[in-house]
């Protein structure tokens, strides 16, 4: 399978799951509340799920006629489409909630009150913030020096606004059963480690992997990551490699891998792909001091004025960066063979043929 058609199957495989939850959802949704809602609830519910459905499907990766488009339906970013309409649902709750809390007994307004002021001040931190992560003195009142991140501001403001949505909620909960039975208590006593026991669940995968999935290596470079294990999955056009690196989380989070096809005769790399700096890990970490397992996936893609007449290496090196440089981490100690004192072999293949 090229590379090509693997895109095309993974969002094909997007495509599909989204579908069958959105399905899913609206099926009972329709089923079991819709008969519940007032007729202009009902149109307003169905309005927004076929906007939802409509925008989730053009944001699925395919191939944009430019970055204008790229920008206009991510929904990573802000300002768009996708940031519009939830912007645009989160209003609408703001809103139903304060009609509700208009409505209802005087004695629980307050319960609403505090969802209310939440959802503003979670909102608060995660659109103006989030899509202004740096400012520089651009408001005169506030005696900045230099430029900030807004990071601190909008976390701290989503957890203190989803606290308050919290607390509302346990409020009405209070108020509808003042003595909650055993059953909800232990539910909702369960309900945060075993969450956090399938966060740790996940953060464990690429450990699970490595036995089973992975060429086993023993590679040592000087930046304290170690190498335990690789996957090289030989493509029509070219490889995807996948990594597996032991390491503290401190050491990895600025290091990066370069992988090279060199030629064996003259030692010269023919092609060279640097993968971005190594990203977080998966799920969580409940000990950062120790090392842990990494898993990176890069893709790679033959080029076209590859030699076809001998075979090649398939090497990879490590490099931190510091002060906006790449600095070159020197192999250690290596069960495979080395190419010189910072790149070392994979593999050997021979070249596609044309």
């Amino acid at each position: 399978m090229s590379n090509h058609e693997r895109v095309l199957l993974g969002v094909t495989l997007i495509r599909i799951s989204v579908f069958v939850m959105y399905a899913l959802v609206g099926a009972i949704s329709f089923r079991r509340l819709y008969p519940r809602l007032s007729p202009f609830c009902k149109q307003l519910a169905t309005a927004m799920l076929a906007a939802q459905v409509v925008v989730i499907f053009l944001a699925i990766p395919q191939h944009p006629s430019s970055l204008f488009d790229q920008w206009l339906w991510d929904v990573h970013e802000e300002g768009n489409i996708p940031a519009t309409l939830a912007s645009a649902q989160l209003a609408l709750v703001a809103a139903a909630t304060a009609y509700v809390a208009y409505h209802s007994a005087r004695s629980s307004r307050v319960w609403y009150l505090c969802m209310l002021v939440g959802l503003a001040i979670s909102a608060a931190g995660a659109i103006p913030l989030e899509s202004n992560s740096l400012f520089c003195g651009r408001w005169d009142f506030l005696p900045l020096d230099g430029c900030h991140w807004t990071h601190h501001y909008e976390e701290s403001l989503e957890f203190l606004g989803i606290w308050l949505v919290l607390v509302g909620l346990l409020g009405q909960l209070s108020d509808a059963a003042p003595s909650a039975g055993r059953s909800v208590r232990a539910f909702l006593l369960a309900l945060l480690p075993i969450w956090v026991l399938l966060l740790l669940l996940s953060s464990l995968m690429p450990c699970l992997e490595l036995p089973f999935l992975a060429t086993p290596s023993d590679v040592q470079f000087e930046s304290r990551l170690r190498l335990r294990g690789y996957r090289v999955d030989r493509e029509e056009n070219g490889f995807v490699l996948r990594l597996y690196a032991a390491s503290r989380t401190p050491d990895y989070l600025d290091q990066g891998y370069s992988v090279h096809i060199v030629d064996q005769d003259s030692g010269a790399a023919l092609a060279s792909w640097d993968a971005p700096v190594a990203g977080p890990p998966e799920g969580i970490l409940l000990a950062p001091d120790r090392d842990h397992i990494y898993r990176q996936q890069v893709a790679l893609d033959f080029p076209p004025e590859l030699p076809i007449e001998r075979a090649l290496w398939l090497t990879l090196s490590i490099w931190r960066g510091q002060a906006g440089a790449r600095v070159p981490q020197k192999i250690l100690s290596s069960d495979h063979a080395t190419l010189d004192d910072e790149q070392v072999i994979l593999q050997e293949f021979a070249p596609p043929k044309r």
